[in-house]
């Protein structure tokens, strides 16, 4: 699943503009539109990672109503982008700090 520029802002502007509360669109793999709503922005290691949900879950296979995706947030020299966190360990440690941040 790649990124999405806006027409307005870029994607990483849109992500750490707490005002921002217009949907996240992705392209999947094969260029479908996939809309998010942003959870949050949690800061983990050595990087950023977003935490965002489907805003419909029927869009992607394996993703319940009520579940979210962990991204994270890099840039190279050419492109800024956000990825599906594929290590499950990272995951769910970065959710766990979103909950800890819930509970404070």
């Amino acid at each position: 699943m790649s990124a999405k520029k806006t027409e307005d802002k870029d994607l990483f502007d849109r992500l750490y503009d707490e005002n921002d509360n217009e949907p996240i669109i992705l392209n999947d793999e094969s260029g479908k539109k996939i809309s998010f709503e942003q959870i949050a922005i949690i800061p983990y290691g050595d990087y950023d990672y977003c935490i965002l949900a489907p805003t419909d879950s029927s869009q992607l296979d394996g993703i319940a109503d009520d579940e979210a995706i962990v991204f994270r947030i890099s840039e190279d020299e050419d492109e800024q982008y956000i990825t599906p966190e594929d290590n499950d360990e990272i995951a769910e440690a970065v959710f766990k700090e979103y909950l800890k941040l819930l509970e404070e």
